[in-house]
Parts: structure tokens; C-alpha cells; sequence
């Protein structure tokens, strides 16, 4: 995957053991982002393989404009050391910034 590139991935959920983890888990989509591609794609397919749908960024200006685009994402997962950001609180208020009001 190229930087920037965006990746959408499912997996088949397996049998949840009990309705609680089932109502929790269900349908969820996370955001992942990372500019390391190799963890990228390792936490991608982990991700997968328990049942989340998964839009992977290696670039966090287009996670940003993926998240501003797709009500969708119920979790963003991304490394607090990137490139283009300068600092968790940049990167947390970036996100903020995304959510309607």
C-alpha cells in the first residue's frame, strides 16, 4: 500500500459468545492510521481477522479527510508520532474538529 493510500478491509465476524459482546462489537468501523506500513498492514489484518471493518491512512491528512467524510467510523486508532502533525494534543484537536457539533 502507497502512502496515502486508502485500504478498506472485512472479515467474517466470528460466533460472538455471549449477545452483550455481540451488541458491542457488531459493525463497527475503525479508522486506522499509521505511517509505518508495515504495522498499517499487521493492525489492519489483526483488525479484520476479529470481525471490525478497517479504512487504513498512512497519511493523516486524508484520515482526517476520511473521518470528516464517513459517519461510518466509530474509532480512530493512529500513532501519536506523525509526520505532518506536531503532537498528540494537534492530532486529538484536529479530530475534534471533524465531529459535528
Amino acid at each position: 500500500m502507497s502512502r496515502g493510500q486508502q485500504e478498506t478491509r472485512t472479515a467474517d465476524l466470528p460466533a460472538p459468545t455471549t449477545q452483550t459482546w455481540r451488541f458491542a462489537f457488531m459493525n463497527r468501523t475503525i479508522l486506522l492510521v499509521d505511517d509505518n506500513r508495515i504495522l498499517l498492514t499487521a493492525i489492519a489484518e489483526l483488525l479484520c481477522s476479529r470481525g471490525y471493518a478497517v479504512v487504513a491512512h498512512s497519511d493523516i491528512r486524508e484520515a482526517l479527510e476520511c473521518f470528516r467524510q464517513n459517519a461510518e467510523i466509530n474509532c480512530v486508532l493512529t500513532d501519536i508520532d506523525m509526520p505532518d502533525m506536531d503532537g498528540v494534543s494537534s492530532l486529538v484537536e484536529n479530530f475534534v474538529e471533524c465531529v459535528p457539533a
